[in-house]
């Protein structure tokens, strides 16, 4: 199972090559997108001037949406604990992302460096889609 980040949807909807290549590689995998996630790329869409929300929905209709628990938040202080313990801290949208991840026991998929710290790879998998 892989567990998105913003950063790769909004180089998915950038066109990025690897993006297509990472999802084309794990298509057999259930791929997900936390609600929180799909928040952030619909808002993106809600602002710009050629999209519209619907737009930025079917844009991610090969990914299963997740909701946001109480598990999911017990998750998240556990991940915020655990890399905080080790020196390096995840806050905020990232935090509940990881928290994600590690609620589904799955690969966070990231395109940025916010999640890739040694720390947080000692508490989840995490996987830069560029470099896998």
């Amino acid at each position: 199972m892989k567990i998105f980040d913003s950063s790769f949807l909004i180089d998915y909807e950038h066109g990025v090559d690897e993006t297509l290549d990472f999802l084309e590689r794990h298509e057999r995998e259930p791929l997900v997108v936390p609600a929180i996630v799909l928040a952030e790329f619909v808002v993106g869409f809600a602002l710009g001037d050629d999209h519209t929300v619907s737009d930025g929905l079917q844009a991610l209709s090969w990914a299963e949406i997740e909701p946001i628990s109480e598990r999911t938040a017990i998750r998240t202080g556990e991940v915020v604990e655990a890399t905080a313990e080790r020196g390096h801290a995840v806050t905020g949208i990232d935090a509940i992302v990881a928290g994600v991840a590690r609620e589904r026991n799955a690969t966070l998929v990231v395109g940025d460096s916010d999640l890739t710290a040694e720390a947080v790879r000692e508490v989840i998998d995490v996987v830069d889609y560029r470099k896998e």
